[in-house]
């Protein structure tokens, strides 16, 4: 009885509404070229190039500027990184390949940088390709190893674009942008993106059901949800909420028979059925829901509200609120430890976790991090890892309840995935994905993905 009241509270829809995602500007995610620029070549490291002109050349022969100035290529600054180069919107049709024109070259020797004689005429790179309305096309250009600089000052590199071929669907992950309507794929161990997604008017949450290989993608701005093949990388249905809702979050239950939509704009959570791709039921609050927790194999849930600082226990198998508490703190974001026992809270208003009994909703302990913590994930050990936004992660022993070690991201983190097929951790930053190695917490990669991510996911997740 004692939760009653607070019970009947939560059940009242509120007239307000509270988005939980910043204005961005949003562009339509359709008839787009993605160019990457592949990882240059050891045996280019001493050469830089001013490239003025980069193209694609529709199949009559017309040139359609890709670059809005010319691109300074620092061959050292890009090798073993993969680089977003441009996205741009093109005509529908057939394209011949890009079109390239180097202005001038530079090589670094002993004695300072030598200049070196180049072509400026356009030179076409062959590759066909198709635009069309409502996908994207992502290519890759990348830079030939052999004969960079020939008589010693002379210019020859040679480059070629290609269409990059998908690898075993278990070495996948994915991140969904919101700015530009896509989901970009891409290969765990080097990493590199590997395809890009057109979905539509701001996706945002994502949720993979390993067993099935399908992604769940919130379209925000769409009130729907869309349902990805992680095999064949293709859109296979849409599902449609309500006017209003404004769905950015996801989280699957009940062994992913049921999807969580966090829904900001109608103060609800919808509780989709993943066999029969409807929404069965909803739960209403009286403010905004900010986020669900979930531990996929059994039926509880955890809703957080910020605005009344509560944690609710939801059964997602009877679609009732079962009990809920009032916290003294603001919770935002969480995960449910590995065996299911205890939460783990971030919070707006404190530089603490809140440690949170999973069966009582009882707060059990504190663990002092700091404030500007973003986000958090656990291996399938004892240690949790903490992403701030100072770019800091903090690695985090809960049986000791406090921080044993930390390393350092190149920016602020917004979310972070371990692989545990190679003990690694992804982290997303601003328009970064990094990789750590967990044991030396030495970062091992880099990927510039040229637009912000919201959330990244990967296959062999727990």
């Amino acid at each position: 009885m004692r939760y009653a009241s607070i019970i009947a509270l939560l059940m009242l829809l509120s007239a307000c509404s509270f988005p939980m995602m910043e204005p961005v500007p949003v562009v339509d995610p359709g008839a787009t070229l993605h160019l990457f620029l592949e990882p240059v070549p050891q045996e280019a490291r001493s050469l830089s190039l001013s490239i003025t002109s980069l193209n694609a050349r529709t199949s009559g022969g017309d040139d359609i500027p890709l670059f809005d100035e010319p691109f300074v290529l620092s061959a050292a600054q890009r090798i073993g990184r993969q680089t977003k180069l441009v996205t741009r919107k093109l005509p529908p049709g057939d394209y011949q390949g890009l079109s390239i024109a180097i202005a001038k070259a530079t090589q670094t020797n002993e004695e300072g940088n030598a200049a070196l004689l180049v072509n400026a005429d356009l030179q076409l790179i062959p590759q066909a390709f198709s635009i069309k309305r409502g996908q994207a096309n992502a290519l890759f250009l990348s830079m030939n190893p052999d004969r960079l600089v020939t008589d010693g000052y002379r210019l020859t590199a040679k480059f070629s674009v290609w269409s990059s071929q998908s690898p075993l669907t278990g070495l996948k992950g994915v991140i969904s942008h919101p700015a530009n309507g896509t989901l970009s794929f891409f290969e765990k161990k080097t990493p590199r993106i590997f395809s890009v997604l057109a979905l539509g008017q701001r996706p945002s949450g994502l949720a993979l059901d390993q067993a099935k290989r399908r992604a769940y993608i919130a379209l925000t701005d769409e009130d729907s949800v869309l349902i990805v093949d992680l095999v064949h990388e293709r859109i296979e249905r849409k599902i449609r909420l309500r006017s209003a809702d404004r769905p950015h979050g996801l989280n699957l239950a009940d062994g992913g028979r049921t999807l969580l939509v966090t829904n900001s704009g109608s103060n609800a959570i919808s509780l989709i059925d993943t066999e029969n791709f409807r929404e069965r039921q909803r739960i209403l609050f009286s403010t905004r829901p900010a986020s669900v927790l979930t531990s996929s194999q059994t039926s509880r849930a955890y809703v957080t509200l910020p605005e009344t600082n509560t944690l609710v226990l939801v059964d997602t198998d009877r679609g009732s609120v079962d009990a809920s508490v009032s916290l003294p703190e603001t919770p935002t974001k969480g995960i449910v430890s590995v065996d299911g026992k205890a939460l783990y809270l971030l919070t707006e208003t404190s530089p603490d976790i809140l440690l949170v009994d999973a069966q009582t909703l009882q707060l059990k302990s504190r663990i002092f991090i700091g404030y500007g913590a973003n986000c958090l994930a656990q291996t399938r050990g004892s240690l949790f890892y903490v992403g701030l936004e100072s770019g800091k992660i903090s690695v985090i022993d809960p049986r000791m309840e406090l921080p044993i070690d930390h390393f350092w991201a190149g920016g602020p983190v917004t979310d972070l995935v371990p692989d545990l097929m190679e003990n690694s951790l992804f982290v997303l930053t601003d328009q970064k994905l990094e990789k750590f190695d967990l044991i030396s917490k030495k970062k091992q990669a880099v990927l510039d993905l040229g637009s912000a991510g919201f959330e990244l996911s990967i296959m062999g997740e727990p």
